[in-house]
């Protein structure tokens, strides 16, 4: 009787939350700590972004008609595509622009920048 009574007690103790314990951070550290939390409501005003211009400075780079996009695309599909080594033989054929900085250390061990 008294096993299944101490297993009961056990059960409900480590059940119970740590706040229902007794065993809390306010019982160890009585002033509460300043965590910052997020709200739980969306903002009413979101932040806005500053623009500049007029509504007649934007030009669309390229404008194609739903016909001439779907035949663009399509042609795009049609091309064969290269397998893997294909490319990587391509980017290693390539020619790759060589740094115009780099960082040099000087007499007291400091990193600087140095243009080429």
């Amino acid at each position: 009787m008294k096993y299944v009574l101490g297993s009961a007690l056990l059960l409900l103790a480590v059940s119970a939350p740590a706040y229902g314990q007794g065993i809390s951070g306010e019982a160890i550290y009585p002033t509460p700590a300043s965590v910052p939390m997020l709200p739980h409501y969306a903002p009413s005003s979101p932040a806005m972004i500053e623009l500049s211009g007029t509504y007649t400075d934007f030009f669309p780079s390229v404008f194609l008609t739903y016909d001439n996009a779907v035949a663009r695309g399509n042609a795009g599909n049609a091309q064969p595509q290269k397998t893997v080594v294909e490319a990587a033989r391509a980017n290693r054929a390539e020619k790759k622009p060589k740094a115009v900085a780099s960082f040099e250390q000087d007499a007291h061990g400091n990193a600087v920048l140095v243009k080429k």
